[in-house]
């Protein structure tokens, strides 16, 4: 066990730092408070552009062309065809 003398000074010395250890913590709670403000901002805005997903059947020979017009793969189909989805942005020029 630690000597009494030793534990009363860290005792008191807790006491003095105490004020400082709230100041950390209300500012972490400010920071987090701001960070999740800032979170919800971003999401309400991201909620209120919708973008329509575009899927479209093309034949597996043009898989490369899509990809470089942007489009993204979205599974293979028998028959030698395939899936691709668009959020809205991508042209079709196939």
């Amino acid at each position: 066990m630690l000597p009494s003398d030793l534990i009363n000074e860290m005792k008191n010395a807790f006491r003095r730092s105490q004020e400082f250890l709230d100041l950390e913590l209300q500012a972490g709670k400010q920071l987090e408070m701001q960070s999740l403000e800032t979170q919800e901002n971003a999401m309400a805005k991201k909620s209120t552009v919708s973008q329509q997903v575009i899927q479209i059947v093309v034949r597996v020979d043009q898989v490369e062309e899509m990809i470089a017009q942007g489009w993204r793969l979205v599974a293979t189909l028998p028959g030698e065809k395939a899936v691709f989805e668009n959020f809205g942005t991508g042209k079709r020029d196939v």
